[in-house]
């Protein structure tokens, strides 16, 4: 699950260095080096996607609390009705709800949301400044 993957590759501190324990794996338990298998690509992806939520399971409740207690005197509109918020209050409960559930293989299923609602609005520097920020 998860959960699982975040206590061991939630470690790491970069794609890259997912990408070399995961090759580090595949040697290990395939017995091959120097090598991809054929799985190894789809596997890199899904390793890329966990990153990516986690950061973004990390990264929202920060926003969230920045927009309503800390900057919420320089928002003219109520929070509520500002979409952004809305898109990122929502991402945040499906995330809480369904993290621990869910496996590297179905956490594609949260992928699709994140990637469709917040990447054209935020991006990755943009989000790891706000939760700094936050």
């Amino acid at each position: 699950t998860v959960p699982r993957l975040e206590e061991t590759f939630a470690k790491l501190n970069s794609d890259a260095e997912y990408v070399r324990e995961l090759l580090l794996l595949i040697g290990t338990g395939d017995g091959y080096t120097g090598g991809n298998v054929s799985w190894t690509e789809d596997a890199i992806t899904k390793l890329k996607d966990f990153s990516m939520l986690l950061h973004m399971k990390n990264s929202i409740p920060a926003i969230l609390k920045l927009r309503t207690q800390m900057l919420s005197s320089l928002f003219k509109a109520d929070e509520r009705k500002d979409q952004l918020y809305n898109q990122l209050k929502s991402l945040d409960e499906q995330l809480k709800a369904e993290w621990s559930s869910k496996t590297l293989l179905s956490l594609t299923e949260l992928v699709a949301p994140v990637k469709r609602n917040l990447g054209a609005q935020l991006t990755s520097v943009q989000l790891r400044s706000l939760t700094v920020l936050a």
